[in-house]
């Protein structure tokens, strides 16, 4: 698995804010999974994704934006296969937690994990993506189920009443002669001998574990988590969905998810493909815990407190009038006695270039007003008729003419005169405008403002690309990176080295990166930093790079990213903040005011606008859309007119012809029969994703045969068009609207907001 640096960075995905030390945390994961991957490859051993890595292997094609964790499962047998040879196939350094291996774990699932404590040290960091934390993956077994009721009503019984005991003699409430008693009932009823010497507590997980395990895959017809279907009585599955596995792609790599991962998921989570960003069973971040203990010994771990904000130190009041250099002036009189006296003496080749030197000096007046001085129409103007009359003498010399020496020099003082007339009044300075930005891929968040700045003539706007970093947590330098030629070439970009920004002392400086220090895996030159910015202009102004889902307090995980970007030093030092929307706003100002105190809403009141946001209005038209379209496509895509069809994308997965096997095929055969009956108008592009093709092919061959011969029909008919492992970003770009099955497609068009409709194969 390559991870690059860029890996790492703060992203938005799925309308979620993940931050820096996040995505390492993730990459982390991934690096003990690739272990764990390799040592059951190695052995045999069969495991698939769990849970919310599960959900995030089919929904998001990674991890829930939200999450944090990894879980996977094993069942029985190969769960113990693992644990017995993980601990001489695993790096060293690593560890698996369990209730036999540490000594305050009583969980009755393992833990892989890549250290058993904090690591700072650059080895540690580079091996594990700069993660400082202990980090790794739960591994879930699973056991197979009693087939009667009666029998089920034994086990957990039998259970509760093992685990009741160990858990009461580990907490010290069970001693002594009750405890003996208790012993020896429970040798009775599980009709074995309890060693008393050694670890009791350990030795009656033992039997629990042993209960889990009772029955055997021939003898049942169901799989299960034992402890949850102990507890409830729910999230039992046909052992059937468990039965094989076919690899997804999650994130970085491809993960085992269970072939029935569609009917695993509805028994889970009803409709999975609905977003719930609420806490699960652990505090989130995991690793807050971690960072509490690094602030309580003293190392403070990027955290930006109110009181570090900055405030101008002397916020500078400028002329904001432009007083006119009027030396020129002076010389075009001299110039124009000159010229009389030139002619006098009949000296036409030096008075013509006297003439030449007159223009000259009135087009670098005109030049310089046209850099520095706003509103300047009327005096741009009587300098150009002022060129215009010294032009035509040029001319009326250059053609052989004699004129009064007297009426010219009264001529061109008349054009001077208004010329002067103009110089008196006061004239505006032109508002100098700076962006300062350092990704190439977050210039669209400003781009709309800096077209707008350059378009108002009254403005002098600049932009200066400053180069950027990863970098270790102690602030040592991985890489450098500076990003000037990835702008669009239409962007004038002035050189940062040269650039003096302090002295050119800027009325508005444009921001769209808050971090300054406080970003885990980037940093830019602190003299760029906000709290450098703001004293070197009149008017701060920070607008985020990104958009992500509107954010309030009952979105738990949402409102919890919130310290990764709003109170961030760009937020709080800058004079202006421009958000996506009035309910952003409202989002911003109580955070910040939770942070900072009540007495501070006003400020963030004052200073946060939501009135409208750039990247809102960012779209591709519909010409730039168009081009995208492949050419074979297009026979397909429009009407005789030469209109384009409304597109559909129809993208369906092995795994529903796994799940439903001939309800799918005739649910395929229906969808198609619609759709062909509307092509006149409809665009179907109908998308096969052949990553669990092979199960199909190989489980079910006659279901395979069939799917082909639907295949062979429909490019035989040539109304629509057949993609395999298309690509997601193309289709979701081109379709108005989607149907088929649940999945990263179909959750990349919700965040597209376009109509999103999942096939029901019961109707």
């Amino acid at each position: 698995m390559e991870i690059r640096y860029s890996d790492l960075e703060d992203e938005i995905r799925d309308g979620f804010y993940v931050n820096s030390l996040m995505k390492c945390c993730w990459m982390a994961q991934l690096k003990v999974l690739e272990h764990i991957d390799r040592i059951c490859q190695k052995y045999n051993i069969q495991y698939q994704a769990e849970w919310g890595s599960l959900l995030g292997t089919v929904r998001h094609g990674g991890f829930i934006p939200w999450d944090d964790d990894m879980d996977i499962s094993m069942k029985r047998q190969d769960y113990n296969k693992f644990l017995k040879v993980a601990a001489e196939e695993l790096p060293e350094g690593y560890h698996i937690m369990s209730y036999r291996n540490d000594e305050d774990y009583w969980d009755v699932m393992a833990r892989v994990v890549n250290s058993t404590h904090i690591n700072l040290e650059k080895d540690f960091l580079e091996e594990n993506c700069y993660f400082p934390f202990s980090t790794g993956i739960d591994i879930f077994p699973m056991d197979f189920l009693p087939t009667s009721e009666g029998e089920a009503e034994v086990l957990r019984n039998l259970v509760d009443e093992v685990k009741n005991t160990a858990d009461a003699y580990g907490f010290g409430v069970l001693e002594g002669e009750a405890l003996e008693e208790q012993l020896k009932r429970l040798e009775i009823l599980c009709n074995m001998k309890i060693d008393r010497e050694g670890d009791l507590r350990e030795h009656l997980y033992d039997i629990v574990v042993s209960l889990y395990a009772l029955y055997h895959e021939e003898e049942s017809k169901e799989i299960a988590l034992m402890p949850l279907w102990l507890e409830g009585g729910a999230q039992a599955y046909p052992k059937e969905y468990y039965a094989k596995t076919a690899r997804l792609p999650f994130d970085k790599i491809n993960i085992p998810v269970p072939i029935a991962y569609d009917s695993i998921l509805k028994q889970k989570y009803g409709d999975y493909m609905k977003m719930v960003r609420k806490g699960g069973s652990h505090d989130y971040p995991y690793y807050k815990a971690q960072i509490r203990i690094m602030n309580d010994l003293g190392v403070s771990f990027l955290d930006f407190k109110y009181e570090d904000r900055i405030c101008r130190t002397n916020k500078t009041e400028l002329n904001k009038n432009v007083n006119l250099d009027k030396e020129n002036l002076l010389v075009l009189e001299n110039a124009h006695l000159g010229l009389c006296k030139l002619l006098l003496i009949q000296e036409k080749e030096t008075a013509m270039q006297l003439l030449i030197n007159c223009q000259e000096c009135a087009l670098t007046m005109g030049e310089a007003i046209e850099k520095t001085v706003a509103d300047s129409d009327q005096l741009i103007v009587s300098l150009e008729e002022y060129c215009e009359l010294v032009f035509q003498l040029y001319q009326l010399l250059q053609s052989g003419e004699n004129p009064d020496p007297e009426a010219v020099y009264r001529l061109l003082q008349e054009q001077l005169a208004v010329v002067k007339e103009q110089y008196t009044k006061e004239y505006p300075k032109k508002k100098k405008i700076v962006f300062v930005v350092d990704k190439a891929s977050r210039w669209k968040s400003v781009e709309s403002i800096w077209k707008a700045a350059k378009e108002d003539k009254n403005n002098i706007v600049s932009v200066v690309v400053v180069p950027y970093c990863y970098r270790m947590y102690d602030g040592s330098v991985l890489e450098e990176c500076y990003e000037k030629d990835m702008f669009p070439q239409y962007v004038d970009i002035v050189d940062y080295q040269t650039f003096d920004l302090e002295k050119y002392h800027p009325d508005t400086i444009f921001i769209n990166t808050p971090y300054d220090q406080y970003n885990y895996m980037t940093n830019i030159h602190p003299y760029y930093y906000s709290s450098n910015l703001i004293n070197m202009c009149e008017q701060l102004i920070y607008v985020p790079w990104f958009i992500i889902t509107e954010l309030t307090k009952e979105d738990e995980r949402g409102w919890q990213s919130m310290q990764h970007f709003v109170t961030m030093p760009g937020v709080v030092n800058a004079d202006k903040v421009i958000v996506q929307s009035e309910q952003m706003k409202e989002a911003y100002v109580q955070y910040l005011t939770d942070w900072a105190g009540e007495e501070t809403r006003g400020v963030w009141e004052e200073k946060i606008s939501g009135l409208g946001f750039p990247l809102m209005d960012v779209e591709d038209s519909s010409e730039e859309l168009e081009g995208l379209i492949p050419e074979e496509w297009k026979k397909y895509w429009y009407k005789e007119d030469g209109s384009c069809k409304k597109a559909i994308l129809y993208n369906i997965n092995a795994s529903s012809f796994i799940d439903y096997k001939e309800k799918a095929i005739n649910k395929l055969k229906n969808v198609l029969k619609i759709f062909k009956d509307s092509k006149e108008d409809i665009c179907l592009l109908w998308s096969w994703n052949t990553i669990m093709q092979a199960t199909v092919e190989t489980s079910y061959p006659e279901l395979w045969q069939e799917y082909q011969q639907v295949v062979g029909q429909f490019k035989e008919e040539d109304w629509g068009i057949y993609v395999e492992d298309g690509d997601p970003e193309l289709m979701v770009s081109l379709c108005n609207a989607y149907y088929g099955d649940g999945c990263k497609i179909s959750q990349a068009m919700v965040m597209a907001e376009k109509p999103v409709m999942l096939q029901n194969f019961d109707c």
